[in-house]
């Protein structure tokens, strides 16, 4: 059974000169075979495409999976990192060296300072991933942000969203790698909350009280919307 990857962040590929996308979540990246293919120009079929089921058979079961994403509905067959790293390893193509040093540096960024968004990335891809809409908040248009909220919590909600610990300790989890859809939305909320909190007291230290109060309307959407969340979840579990 295949399920919905959502974009972590579009970037640009110096040593390609063009954009790669990376799935799933920063922790566990998946990249589309496809374009991996495409980097590494890799052999083509008789019919002039790369051929992606030879590259896919070099890789072991669990460095491969067949999924579907946010931005595109069919479902398609994506690498992961370890994967990635070894299609980019039995390439003899002098691209491969480079392109292994490049996605290395790039995750190695993502996962110190934080997801970044393209330029070119697209409405859906900032609404539909966590990390990318939580890491820009400061950069939304402050007159669109209680709508661009409510579609962020109403499209996490629709899709059941759950996050990736954090903490690796299996003392505190055991071997469970996500946590449930409420324990999800609550950390969506607390980092919304905190985000939020901190712009109302320079609102108000800045006697901007109208802003204030906008995003005060904000805050309760928030609280309201993910403690809705909580009982439709517990009436529906009884």
């Amino acid at each position: 059974m295949t399920k919905v990857l959502e974009v972590v962040s579009t970037i640009k590929m110096e040593v390609l000169d063009k954009e790669f996308t990376v799935y799933g979540n920063i922790d566990d990246p998946l990249f589309l075979a496809k374009d991996v293919a495409e980097w590494i120009d890799y052999a083509k079929t008789s019919q002039g495409y790369y051929d992606v089921s030879t590259m896919l058979n070099t890789v072991d079961v669990d460095e491969k999976c067949k999924n579907t994403s946010t931005n595109n509905s069919r479902s398609s067959w994506f690498l992961t990192e370890d994967g990635l790293y070894e299609v980019l390893f039995q390439s003899r193509k002098p691209i491969a060296k480079a392109v292994k040093k490049e996605v290395k540096s790039v995750l190695k960024t993502l996962r110190k300072e934080g997801v970044v968004v393209s330029d070119t990335a697209t409405h859906e891809q900032v609404i539909y991933n966590v990390d990318l809409f939580m890491s820009n908040l400061n950069n939304f248009d402050i007159t669109k942000l209680y709508g661009l909220i409510d579609e962020f919590l109403q499209y996490q909600r629709a899709n059941k969203t759950r996050l990736a610990y954090k903490n690796k300790s299996k003392t505190r989890h055991g071997n469970k790698k996500y946590k449930s859809h409420i324990e999800s939305m609550e950390e969506i909320r607390e980092h919304l909350v905190e985000w939020l909190n901190v712009q109302i007291d320079k609102f108000n230290t800045n006697q901007q009280l109208g802003l204030a109060h906008e995003f005060i309307k904000i805050r309760e959407l928030v609280r309201v919307s993910v403690e809705n969340m909580r009982y439709r979840t517990a009436a529906t579990s009884k």
